[in-house]
This record gives structure tokens, sequence and C-alpha cells, in this order.
């Protein structure tokens, strides 16, 4: 079998390159947005509270949107969810034209598009091993990891340059026809026949379909237990990095805005590299254990970040906790998409974002609570500390666990 079969499969082609259309649109659109907010508040506040309504519709709606993929027809969901945030985006670029775009409709506007957004997420996830052979996952996934690191970096810097060619309104109308684009693209995959035996009634019995997937979740022990370090713990102690590597830039190193757009590109090179290089490492080995090694290294390259005291140190330490949290979230996906069966996959997935959507925005707020009372390099050395002890105490669990990939 060839190791690229997966490029001939045009259910997860066009699935990927809607997909990708559409971040790339997303990730301008949220600079466009920002700087828009910037030049016409000029508060810190107000882009901070922007980004609060982009985060609490995930904790909301996840375990429901879940519900949703498992019961409902995942396809017409991305299609929906992709012309909503068509549309809403729309409303956006016509109020900018009419002066009338004002900070409460930002702000409304932003949670509407994360909420479809928590919608499209877990079918999305689902949909993937709907059509692609087992032995081609880790590629799937690695293209998807891919995409998503690349917009970390090319995103922000096209952006820039168009508001600087066109402004920050013609933007907001790009992001709009990427998610038509994008649903279009959608339209033509073609999904093998399921005979869907739930009536209405029990599709629509969200609370109990809730309860069943968080029940299925602890059934699954390694699964639930990788959600916890990964989701919630590593999560917590790394979202702060945000807010500590602007000041690595300006009062450790001294490199100025130069150094901190280099500084928070490294990990985005590094889950990159990783991306491309998990295809094609050895498929025999034990998948769970090299999931402890990766979460345990997530913890270890903090650790060097927090004792790095020259400007090598510290870029070798970024670029490598980009690869090992890279690894990380492919295998745990992998792992998720062999073991969970269809039936619950939407739930699952959703249970996942819903952990981390909870905690980054508390890791925000404690880090930068901390950041005004201690030194940051403490502060990175002993989160890195606390990751490392969390991924080491998964070993407990993966070292006699064998999971083999089909070749």
């Amino acid at each position: 079998m060839k190791k690229f079969d997966l490029l001939k499969n045009k259910n997860f082609m066009l699935l990927w390159f809607a997909h990708s259309v559409s971040s790339l649109g997303d990730q301008v659109y949220s600079i466009a947005i920002m700087w828009y907010v910037m030049l016409l508040y000029k508060s810190t506040i107000y882009m901070g509270l922007s980004l609060v309504f982009t985060q609490l519709p995930i904790l909301i709606f996840s375990p429901f949107a879940g519900v949703l993929a498992d019961k409902f027809n995942r396809k017409k969901i991305l299609i929906i969810c992709d012309i909503l945030s068509a549309v809403l985006i729309f409303i956006i670029f016509i109020t900018s034209l009419n002066s009338k775009l004002n900070i409460y409709t930002i702000y409304a506007v932003s949670f509407l598009v994360s909420s479809v957004g928590a919608f499209f997420s877990p079918s999305m996830i689902s949909l993937i091993p709907t059509f692609v052979e087992k032995k081609d996952l880790p590629l799937a996934n690695s293209m998807n990891r891919v995409t998503t690191s690349l917009y970390g970096i090319i995103g922000p810097a096209f952006a820039g340059v168009l508001i600087a060619l066109l402004g920050v309104k013609p933007l907001f109308i790009m992001n709009s026809l990427s998610f038509l684009f994008s649903a279009l693209c959608e339209s033509f995959i073609l999904l093998p026949s399921i005979i869907n035996k739930h009536t209405l009634q029990e599709k629509l019995n969200l609370l109990i379909k809730v309860k069943e997937g968080f029940q299925y979740c602890k059934k699954i022990k390694i699964v639930f237990y990788f959600m916890l370090i990964a989701g919630c713990i590593d999560n917590f102690f790394s979202a702060p990095l945000d807010i500590y590597i602007p000041i690595y830039s300006s009062k450790i190193f001294n490199m100025g805005s130069s150094g901190y757009g280099l500084l928070m590109a490294l990990p985005a090179v590094g889950a990159i590299l990783a991306s491309i290089i998990f295809p094609f490492m050895n498929k025999k080995d034990n998948v769970y254990l090299k999931l402890t090694l990766w979460v345990s290294l997530e913890g270890i390259f903090v650790i060097t970040l927090g004792l790095s005291k020259s400007l090598i140190f510290a870029f070798i330490s970024l670029f490598m906790l980009g690869f090992s949290t890279s690894m990380t979230n492919i295998n745990l996906s992998l792992i998720m998409q062999l073991i969970v069966p269809n039936e619950f996959m939407g739930r699952i997935s959703s249970i996942f974002s819903m952990l981390a959507s909870f905690t980054i925005p508390l890791g925000y707020f404690f880090g930068g609570l901390l950041c005004s009372h201690i030194m940051v390099s403490s502060i990175v050395f002993f989160s890195g500390i606390i990751m490392t002890l969390a991924g080491i105490s998964t070993f407990k669990l993966t070292y006699k666990k064998e999971f083999n990939i089909a070749a």
C-alpha cells in the first residue's frame, strides 16, 4: 500500500481543503478584529473581553454539540455552521461600512461565531474516521496539525500585510467568503450510507446523551486520564506562555517587538516539523507509551525555558515545546479515533474541547496575576515541574498497554 493513498481520498481532501481555507480566513479575521478594537477604543481591556466571548461558547455548548455530531448528519452540520458563520461575519462587514460597528456588536457576533464553531469542531473531527482508513489516520491528523501550526505563523503576518494594503474592513468580507467556499467544498463530500435506528425523540433527548458521553468518557480510563492531563493541567500551565513570552522578549532578553514575534513563532515551527515527521514514525511502537513520553517532555521543555539564561537556549526550548505539544495532540487524536466508537466520537471530542476551553482562560487569569508578584522565570520553571510530574503519572497506565496501528 502506498504511503500517500490519503491524498487520493476525495472526501478527506475536500474536508481538509475546506477547513484550511476557512481557518486561514479565521486567522486573518481574528487579527483584523483585534486591530479594529484597538484602533477604535485603544483599550487592552476591550481586547481581553473579546477573547472571553470567544471562549465562553465552547465551554457552554461543547457537550451538546457532541451529541448533535453523534446523532445527526455531520456533513449537514458542517455546511450549516459554515453558512451561519459567513452570515455573521458579513454582518460585521456591513455594520463597519456604515460606521455602526460598536464594541457590543463585536462581542455579540464573536459569541455567536464561537458558538457556531463549537458545533462545527466535533462534527469535523468525528467525520474523518468515517471515510479515512485506519492506516491513513496518522497522516490525516498530521495534515490537519500542519495546517493549524502553519497558519499560526503566516496568519498574523498575512493579516498585517493585508491590513496595511487594504485596511481592516475588506478582511471581514474575505473571511465571510472563505466560509461560503468551505461550505461549497463540503457539499461535494460523499458519505457512506448509515442506517440510523434512532427516532427523532431519542435524538433530541440531549441531556441524556450528554450524560452518556461523560459516562463513556470515564469508562475508557486511559483516554479520560490523558484528557485531564493534556486538556486541563497542561493547558492551564502552558496557556499563560502567551503572557510570559512578551516579558521574556522585553525584560529578560531585551529583544523588543521583533524578538517577541520570533519567540511566538518558534512553537509553531516545532509543531509543523512534528506533524510532518509523525506519519513516518514506527507504527509498531506502543502509542500509549509514546503519549506518556511526549506529555512529560512538554513539561521538561517548559522547565528548560524557565532556566534559560541565553537566547539560544530559550529558542531551543520553545521549538521543542511546540514539537512535543504537537506530538501529544496527534497521538491523542489518533488513539481517540481508533478506540472510540463512531457513535460516541462527537461527544468525546467535545468534552476534550470543553476541558481546554475551561482551563485556558483560567490559566491566563492566574498567570497574569502571578506575574505581578513573582519572577516570570520562576513561574515558568515551577509550571514545568508540575506538567512533567503530571505526564510521568500516566506511565502507570501505559507501560503495559499494547496498541499498534495496522500497517
